[in-house]
């Protein structure tokens, strides 16, 4: 398995997924730690990174199936997706509502079923409960409405797949665009959890597995150029924090998103193409990228909001501090390789077997 995957790509998962539970971990460390995790921050989203890279992956994906794509093909398309992420998502989902029926924290009939759908963050951010699930909410739309897009503009232009890259791009920065003045009242930094405002990453994904596809040397020969670019673009948006130029709120809502974008986009020609021999490191590395998904399924509301307070309880600790955080990312680890091993590692064999 390890042979079969990109290293360069597993190196950009890997940073991506550590960078999530990183920032989510920065809620369990005292003060004389808050000013490290203030230095640290390289004021991009890991989310963002995984948006794009998602969108590669399954652009390049879709291009080996076309150009003539039919229903059998969006068939096909909607079980190799669902399968690989529905399982362990319904799953943590079930464990959680368990967990609340246990500690008599009920939920209304409306709030399960909007989870279990993909809605809780459609036009409006989720709540704060599993609030990580608006990344994948936003991803399954992604997979439902894709591929209807494509197989629609088919009937009139051969570049389908393009065309609808590019639609969803657009569409997506128009609404950050409207947004505002259409629900003024929520919060600006929620925003980037709002579904219908983040298809944009997974688009330019898309729309580079186009282009890599149709101008592979120029990507090749380039591909250093483009990482300059991202350290430009990322010291921008560095900048822009410390010492603001744009208005923030503009920044935050409509600009930051393309930029992480973009950003990841400049890195992935480059990543293509690492070569590393295989030493205990890049296993290491490798193993926490086919991870990813399930520690990101987990990190957050399972591990660090029930069952690492369970344990600082057992074991009288403080609520905050290095060994509470050191604690979070083993059992993050331990509850994701169970998952993983469990659940999502089953059904992608059952998904080879049903599409071979």
């Amino acid at each position: 398995m390890i042979e079969s995957r990109n290293f360069g790509l597993d190196c950009i998962r890997f940073f991506a997924i550590v960078w999530v539970v990183v920032l989510h971990g920065k809620y369990l460390v005292n003060d004389s730690f808050s000013s490290i995790y203030a230095a640290t921050d390289l004021g991009i989203d890991g989310v963002s990174i995984f948006f794009v890279l998602s969108g590669f992956l399954i652009g390049k994906s879709i291009l080996k199936s076309g150009p003539d794509y039919n229903f059998a093909w969006v068939k096909n398309f909607w079980i190799s997706r669902w399968l690989r992420t529905l399982p362990a998502y319904f799953a943590v989902l079930v464990c959680l509502l368990l967990f609340g029926i246990f500690s008599k924290n009920y939920f209304s009939t409306i709030f399960i079923i909007k989870h279990f759908v993909f809605v809780q963050n459609f036009i409006i951010p989720n709540s704060n409960w599993f609030r990580e699930s608006w990344s994948l909410a936003t991803e399954e739309w992604f997979y439902l409405g894709f591929p209807v897009l494509l197989l629609s503009l088919q009937f009139v232009n051969k570049k389908s797949y393009l065309s609808s890259a590019f639609i969803m791009f657009f569409t997506s920065v128009f609404l950050r665009i409207i947004y505002p003045s259409i629900l003024p009242a929520i919060d600006f930094n929620d925003y980037r959890f709002v579904m219908a405002l983040r298809l944009d990453g997974i688009a330019l994904g898309l729309i580079l597995a186009y282009y890599n596809n149709k101008f592979p040397k120029w990507f090749i020969s380039n591909k250093l150029h483009l990482v300059k670019l991202a350290l430009i673009l990322l010291i921008l948006v560095n900048v822009q924090k410390y010492f603001p130029i744009i208005n923030y709120k503009l920044f935050v809502i409509i600009i930051l998103p393309i930029l992480e974008s973009v950003i990841t986009f400049c890195l992935i020609p480059y990543a293509l193409y690492i070569k590393f021999k295989q030493n205990k490191l890049t296993q290491f590395i490798t193993q926490i990228s086919i991870l990813s998904y399930s520690i990101y399924l987990v990190n957050f509301q399972l591990v660090q909001r029930i069952i690492l307070p369970i344990f600082i309880k057992f074991m009288g600790l403080p609520g905050r501090g290095l060994i509470v955080w050191i604690m979070f990312i083993a059992l993050t680890y331990i509850v994701a390789y169970a998952l993983h091993h469990s659940v999502e590692k089953p059904f992608l064999s059952l998904r080879k077997r049903i599409l071979s």
